[in-house]
């Protein structure tokens, strides 16, 4: 029996619409990113994208914790503005 030799779990199926869908909102993302200011896109990439904590960015920025946050939250408005209507 050939079922018996095929772990369900372990098949992917590509769907390349998928795929294609992914691909376009990740270069949507990263334009809407080269938008940003200088000081929104350095906190927003080495935050969301790279997992730093908000006391780390500060340390390498030599600025308050508080300006980090300021800088995130503001980056990240943009970025949904940016991109608001552009993926869904």
């Amino acid at each position: 029996d050939v079922s018996e030799r095929i772990d369900l779990e372990n098949v992917r199926a590509y769907d390349p619409f998928q795929e294609t869908y992914r691909r376009e909102i990740a270069s949507k993302v990263r334009s809407a990113l080269r938008r940003l200011s200088d000081k929104h896109r350095f906190v927003v990439k080495k935050h969301d994208l790279e997992g730093f904590t908000i006391r780390e960015i500060a340390e390498m920025l030599n600025v308050a914790e508080g300006t980090v946050k300021s800088r995130l939250f503001y980056g990240r408005e943009e970025l949904r503005k940016t991109l608001a209507g552009r993926i869904g």
